[in-house]
């Protein structure tokens, strides 16, 4: 994705990761304390660095640290073609990025096709049901609960 151009790891440096995920063009690091995310990518077409509608498009998209939400900690992160899934240690899942197939837990037929920010998934058969795991595909997302 950026060849051999070196990254700027001002955003990096005080980082320490537990554990990273790589999809298509982005890549997700957990903090090891499981407050924060890292994303960055070669693009951000979908929103699937989860770091808001004011950075999607087309080029890179630099590291940026971002949370959940206050007080929730990231156990693991599982980054597909275009989208991302969050499990948190409360056995919640989050996801954002492309929705086209309803990989992000949500109707494909909703006014938006994609969430540039991560949100909750409540739906389906996993609402209201802790998850222990979570996996990303191509244009799938997979959950196994309790």
């Amino acid at each position: 994705v950026f060849g051999a151009r070196p990254l700027d790891l001002d955003e990096a440096e005080d980082f320490p990761a537990a554990a990273v995920s790589a999809g298509r063009e982005h890549f997700v690091a957990i903090r090891q304390d499981g407050a924060t995310l890292l994303s960055w990518g070669g693009s951000n077409e979908f929103g699937q660095t989860g770091q808001g509608s004011d950075r999607v498009g087309l080029g890179p998209c630099t590291l940026r640290q971002f949370a959940l939400q206050p007080g929730v900690r990231v156990r693991s992160v599982a980054c597909g073609q275009d989208h991302v899934l969050a499990l948190t240690e409360r056995g919640e899942v989050f996801a954002w990025g492309d929705n086209m197939s309803g990989q992000l837990g949500r109707s494909a037929k909703s006014s938006s096709s994609s969430a540039h920010a991560p949100l909750r998934v409540d739906a389906g058969a996993i609402r209201g049901l802790p998850v222990r795991e979570i996996a990303a595909g191509t244009h799938h997302s997979m959950a196994l609960g309790l």
